[in-house]
């Protein structure tokens, strides 16, 4: 009965007007009815009213970091952290300073919080990620390397410093500390492995290391899947082919891990499986939601198989996570040109346009896609004054063009289309059959 509480508060309000309780109270209630801009207002004045309160400045620092206001959440998480002296007010502060974009200031906390509680590897880590964000790559390596320093013999700290060389590309650097990890421990499989791909090169593992490491209880999922990962992105087909049943090994072993249902469906879809691609990346969503990559992988498939109406159901559920993606709207232009949507495609593609405004690679898509709109409303002189409006555009483009100018009857423009699209690098046989047809 919020209302009733509000009325309530504000009647005690008159009484006692500096009564920071009160207030405090009353921006709760506020909070509940999702009514930020009140609540805003009563909790400053709570702060205000009683300045030494840190749960008062607890609460406004929250509010301003939902309404996004990091600078003004982090000052008084600031406050309050130096007061409390807590080593969990502390790390808030600097989260929240990282989400202001003042890495620098973030760190500085971290290394306090440090010096007065002690190290501690989820803050090392957290420093690391900001350090990356300023471009201090040498700090970070330090960083990692303090670690592996306090813990020589530690072959968890080594395999962490190899890593992360191996993610900077110092490739050498990360093969010689995973080597004195196997001096400590021989049968070390990740660094086993990691070794074989560093120094033979990625793909080159055997089958049976792979089944070996992919076997072992030791080793976490997520090693396994970036031991296998190599194969999938830059493997041969053969190199895809053997190892898919180790894929599916894990998919059976590990059926909540979204990685390795992703992994597997990535490399059906590299073998041309591309059904049963589509109901692994499936499994994947409905385990996890928030990776884009498998979203947009599964709607591609969607439209590659003419899955129209499903490519329409998951593109609008897709845009409920990811809003501000230009090719979910292509994909869902798409769906609806199919249906005969016209109307509702013109205004999607629309939307991908605006969006995708930057994205010059997936720009000329969505340039052709609203062409074959404009054609399909029986609008072709449209359609081509819209291409010819273009500037600095790829093949897809002249080509689109081309077919427009043919269904016109205008060969000789249809042909200086097409000859254009072959010189900036079109499809070669496509492009010289249609050539060859004029």
């Amino acid at each position: 009965k919020y209302d009733q509480a509000v009325e309530l508060f504000e009647r005690l309000l008159d009484e006692q007007p500096t009564n920071a309780a009160i207030h405090y109270e009353l921006a709760r209630v506020f909070q509940a009815q999702n009514k930020t801009d009140d609540a805003l207002k009563s909790a400053r004045k709570a702060v205000r009213f009683e300045p030494d309160n840190i749960w008062y400045k607890i609460n406004l620092a929250n509010l301003y970091e939902s309404e996004l206001d990091f600078r003004n959440a982090a000052q008084l998480y600031g406050t309050v952290a130096k007061s409390k002296s807590d080593i969990r007010l502390y790390e808030r502060w600097a989260q929240i300073l990282a989400k202001a974009h003042m890495e620098q200031e973030a760190i500085e906390v971290y290394n306090e919080a440090d010096r007065r509680f002690g190290w501690n590897e989820d803050r090392s880590d957290s420093k690391v990620d900001l350090l990356l964000r300023l471009g201090k790559q040498k700090a970070a390596i330090q960083e990692v390397k303090k670690w592996a320093e306090r813990n020589p013999s530690n072959a968890y700290f080594l395999n962490k410093l190899a890593i992360f060389y191996r993610f900077i590309g110092m490739n050498k650097k990360s093969a010689k500390i995973f080597e004195r990890t196997l001096a400590i421990d021989p049968n070390n499989e990740q660094a086993l492995l990691a070794v074989k791909e560093l120094k033979g090169g990625e793909n080159n593992a055997s089958t049976e290391d792979l089944w070996h490491l992919v076997r072992n209880t030791d080793v976490s999922q997520d090693t396994k899947v970036k031991a296998l990962m190599p194969i999938v992105h830059k493997g041969t087909p053969e190199d895809v082919q053997r190892a898919l049943p180790i894929m599916l090994y894990l998919t059976e072993q590990h059926p909540v891990h979204p990685q390795s249902q992703a992994l597997y469906a990535d490399a059906l879809y590299l073998m041309g499986d591309l059904q049963k691609a589509s109901q692994y990346y499936e499994k994947t969503l409905a385990l996890d939601q928030s990776n884009y990559q498998v979203w947009r992988q599964l709607l591609q498939i969607y439209w590659d198989l003419g899955a129209y109406k499903k490519l329409k159901q998951m593109a609008n559920s897709a845009l409920d996570y990811f809003p501000n993606q230009a090719d979910l709207y292509m994909f869902l232009a798409e769906a609806e040109l199919s249906d005969g949507a016209l109307s509702e495609a013109l205004y999607n593609v629309e939307e991908a346009l605006l969006i995708g405004s930057s994205d010059n690679s997936s720009l000329e898509q969505y340039y052709v896609l609203k062409a074959r709109i404009l054609e399909a409303e029986e609008s072709g002189d449209e359609a081509i004054h819209w291409l010819e409006s273009m500037d600095k555009t790829g093949s897809m483009v002249d080509e689109a063009l081309g077919d427009l100018y043919l269904k016109q009857g205008d060969k000789t423009r249809a042909v200086e289309a097409f000859k254009r699209a072959l010189s900036k690098g079109g499809a070669k046989k496509r492009l010289r059959e249609k050539l060859e047809s004029l």
